[in-house]
């Protein structure tokens, strides 16, 4: 009977250290595809992703420097420099010393060095699936124009619903649902990824023609079938066209976004959230109070969804997030 005992305690031991261990462990994906590791990413006390530092070097491209006698680590990539000593809380990046809440690390040989601290400093972008416990790194080189820190921030605080309050969700099914993909989960494969790189392009041509028009160059044949194809409604493009022209219009601008700011509602409805940056150089019919000749900005969202027989994104619905602000250039 005591046999049995020891050997239960000691089972149930190796089963809770083994649980522990496995629930520690991450999976990690650098633009969309699932990262293999000899020594596993895992989650140190601090909460902070840990990975071995050769992945820095064969994923994101960069140079490594080890300097045992030291325990210096040091990573490089183009202008930026970031050094790590092993158990310290900080680093310097191009000469900046920066504090963060862990410290890099030797474990089973290996060095180990803060995920998000380190992608982050070299200009990709981290994210985390809690469900599926997925960091997802996109780098730098797959943005169109990078955020402020205080523009991604100003986008975030925005609803999910805003716009769509009165819209009663179905999942796949039609039971009723109001899951939304997370940037997170849109970006945690291939196909995501280039899902989202196709609604950047359309949100940034339908705005160019939507809303960025000079009426004495423009091609009125082009300009009404490129506008028209997002459209099931016939005319659709003529009849802008025409209301611009008659409203005298000039306007310069961009719609500034990126993949990180696609969301996919249940894989029917594509939104993406951005600001708009626009010059009004004349308007007959100038609205909102706003001023000609005068820089302006607004945060909107737009929301397309696929059309398989055309093989192209239709418009849907355009929100406005924010009121127009004028900007200092």
């Amino acid at each position: 009977m005591r046999k049995i005992s020891v050997l239960l305690v000691i089972t149930m031991v190796f089963v809770s250290v083994f649980t522990s261990f496995a629930s520690n462990e991450v999976k990690v994906t650098v633009d969309g595809k699932l990262i293999d590791f000899d020594v596993k990413p895992y989650i140190d006390t601090n909460g902070r992703t840990m990975i071995p530092v050769r992945f820095v070097s064969e994923k994101l491209g960069c140079e490594v420097d080890w300097d045992d006698i030291n325990k210096v680590v040091t990573v490089n990539k183009g202008d930026t420099s970031i050094v790590l000593k092993i158990g310290e809380s900080k680093a310097t990046v191009n000469d900046e010393v920066m504090v963060f809440d862990t410290s890099a690390v030797i474990m089973s040989g290996r060095t180990m060095v803060p995920l998000r601290f380190v992608s982050e400093a070299l200009g990709a972008r981290v994210g985390w699936d809690g469900k599926t416990r997925t960091v997802s790194i996109v780098t730098v080189d797959m943005f169109y124009e990078p955020f402020t820190v205080e523009e991604q921030e100003r986008l975030n605080q925005y609803e999910d619903n805003i716009g769509y309050e009165n819209v009663i969700r179905t999942d796949m099914d039609g039971n009723p649902s109001s899951h939304y993909s997370t940037r997170e989960e849109q970006l945690s494969t291939e196909a995501g990824i280039r899902t989202a790189h196709r609604v950047v392009e359309t949100a940034k041509e339908y705005f160019s023609l939507y809303h960025a028009f000079d009426y004495r160059t423009v091609d009125k044949d082009e300009y009404i079938k490129k506008l028209g194809a997002y459209y099931s409604r016939e005319n659709a493009g003529k009849d802008r066209y025409d209301e611009l022209v008659g409203r005298q219009y000039i306007m310069i601008g961009d719609f500034k976004t990126d993949i990180y700011n696609v969301y996919v509602d249940h894989g029917q409805l594509f939104r993406i959230r951005g600001v708009a940056q626009y010059y009004i150089e004349n308007d007959l019919d100038i609205r909102d109070n706003r001023k000609q000749k005068t820089w302006y900005e607004m945060d909107l969202e737009f929301a397309f969804y696929y059309d398989p027989d055309d093989k192209h994104y239709k418009y849907r619905k355009q929100i406005s997030l924010s009121e127009p602000r004028e900007m200092r250039r």
